[in-house]
């Protein structure tokens, strides 16, 4: 399993397919004030793919079917 830290923080827009489909739902759930740990399996996550974004620095890779673990703060 991946598991990233505070400072891995990743700018992404809900409904824009930005964010992994675990994380979205969660969301849709939640009220504004609310914080959620999830522990993402790859189907939820980023699958086969993994994911990287070199264009912004001090982010971190995330490999091909990891699992995935987020907070998530609205």
């Amino acid at each position: 399993a991946w598991e990233g830290d505070a400072t891995d923080l990743l700018p992404m827009t809900v409904g824009a397919g930005q964010i992994p489909q675990g994380v979205e739902e969660c969301i849709l759930t939640m009220e504004g004030g609310e914080v959620a740990e999830l522990f993402l399996d790859p189907a939820f996550a980023f699958r086969g793919d993994g994911f990287t974004r070199p264009t912004i620095p001090g982010t971190v890779g995330i490999p091909p079917d990891a699992v995935v673990r987020a907070l998530v703060e609205l």
